[in-house]
């Protein structure tokens, strides 16, 4: 099969995407981002799908003892959630069982299925652009029940099979699961555990609460609503030269991108294109087509690849851009971040107690599971590290966790300040150790003593603070 790579500069760093071209379009976009990792080994990065943590290459604390985890994740692959104007030349297939993954654990005797879609014939005048199949915009899909499902059963390898964080069988008390309340993110956290705890590992009758909070008070992910002050800064940084300047070399891409797609002005930055194109391309589903008959035009002129390639350098660089940013990433998840982080404490002090139903989430829980979005993944991974060195958008299924360790038998005992002899904290982004901000040395171990001066700041009273909008100062005289 012949294929062609297309040259595409990410972060002021070069790489190249195979693209395979057949009946229909495929990408498999590997970059290179050995820069992001505490070893000096090369990782692929495929937005596609995730790497995951492997038990052949794990490395537990070599005294110490796993308490606690805390795993956050970007739900599974997904439909786009933006619509191009014609989406008629491709078709969205779901599977309707993973729509209640987890419930009483007996799909097969439902009684019905939830929120079965359907989209009628083509001739109906609300379809004849949309898509065909039986999908919804943003649904996860198949293949991205599967990606989390998979992550957790690495996962069980791990922690249960061999570090026996939690006990082999499921038990109810020892787990937290916990997602935003949209359903591809309850459907993954749901498939993930699944993974870690498949059937013959769940008791017959056992029932894991799944908590959401209401949208109003998510703190997952940015809540411009209760954080006024993350919108006002993330438009601030939008305004800085350097961010401008780079959307003036987008202009000629935009133009290009509007005829394909047929997108107005306002509906021409790279998120709009990105999802819809990498979604595309991840299925292997045909880029958009000017169909024209006129001679200026041929008579199927289609998207060429290099297109995507150069969509998705923007969508990295923007990211890049924003979530390098000190203040944006603790007003997006600060106050998420220290939730986990009280939870870690009670762990050290109470390292027999576990959480009881009907808390919200409150308690030492030993196994954390928590479904978000790339909005949850991007600023957390930024907040911890201080801003990893050209950050990509995070992959379908991409990973946090937060691994809490202690001595064998430590009971709270005082540690001098920055101590690895105690307490310590390591966090993996998709199976790979990460220096937390302000550590020193190359081991990714991080004391706990330092960790929760880095988390002080996110404490409610100044999260409180932070979030407010910053008050224009008004100038004498004039009205």
């Amino acid at each position: 099969m012949k294929t062609h790579l297309i040259q595409v500069s990410i972060a002021r760093k070069s790489t190249q995407i195979k693209v395979y071209p057949s009946s229909v379009f495929l990408v498999s976009y590997f970059l290179m981002q050995s820069s992001l990792l505490v070893s000096e080994q090369t990782n692929s990065y495929e937005y596609c799908e995730a790497e995951i943590p492997k038990s052949s290459s794990y490395q537990p604390h070599p005294t110490h003892t796993l308490r606690n985890i805390h795993v956050v994740v970007r739900h599974g692959d997904r439909t786009p959630i933006n619509t191009l104007p014609f989406e008629g030349s491709v078709a969205w297939h779901c599977n309707v069982a993973n729509r209640r993954a987890v419930g009483d654990g007996h799909i097969s005797a439902m009684l019905y299925n939830e929120a079965a879609y359907f989209i009628p014939e083509s001739d109906h005048p609300y379809t004849r652009n949309f898509w065909r199949g039986n999908c919804t915009t943003g649904e996860l899909t198949e293949r991205g029940f599967k990606q989390l499902r998979t992550l957790g059963e690495s996962l069980r390898g791990i922690y249960i099979d061999s570090l026996a964080l939690v006990s082999h069988l499921l038990q109810p008390r020892e787990v937290l699961l916990r997602s935003t309340d949209l359903p591809r993110t309850r459907q993954s956290a749901q498939a993930l555990l699944l993974g870690l705890f498949p059937a013959h590992f769940r008791p017959e009758g056992t029932i894991v609460q799944h908590w959401r909070k209401p949208i109003e008070i998510e703190d997952m992910m940015a809540n411009y609503n209760k954080c006024p002050r993350y919108g006002e800064r993330k438009a601030e940084l939008q305004d800085l030269k350097e961010y401008r300047d780079r959307m003036d070399t987008l202009k000629p891409l935009r133009v290009k991108l509007r005829y394909y797609i047929g997108t107005d002005e306002g509906n021409t930055g790279e998120e709009f294109h990105m999802d819809p194109l990498m979604c595309r391309a991840c299925h292997g589903k045909v880029l958009p087509c000017v169909e024209d008959s006129s001679p200026q035009v041929p008579q199927s002129d289609c998207m060429p690849d290099e297109l995507v390639g150069q969509v998705m350098d923007q969508s990295d660089w923007s990211y890049n851009f924003l979530y390098r940013d000190e203040e944006l990433p603790a007003l997006a998840v600060g106050s998420f971040l220290w939730s986990l982080t009280t939870t870690m404490q009670q762990s050290l002090a109470s390292p027999g107690a576990m959480h009881t139903e009907g808390v919200g989430g409150e308690g030492p829980y030993k196994l954390g599971v928590f479904g978000g979005h790339d909005t949850t993944i991007a600023p957390l991974i930024a907040a911890i590290t201080g801003g990893l060195p050209d950050q990509r958008w995070p992959a379908y299924a991409s990973s946090v966790i937060l691994e809490l360790w202690a001595p064998e038998g430590w009971n709270g005992e005082e540690v001098e300040e920055n101590d690895l002899e105690g307490p310590v904290v390591r966090v993996l982004y998709n199976g790979e150790a990460v220096k937390v901000k302000g550590t020193g040395g190359s081991e990714p171990w991080c004391p706990f003593s330092h960790w929760l001066a880095l988390v002080a700041e996110f404490s409610p009273e100044f999260m409180g603070e932070k979030c407010q909008k910053i008050p224009v100062k008004e100038v004498p005289g004039v009205n």
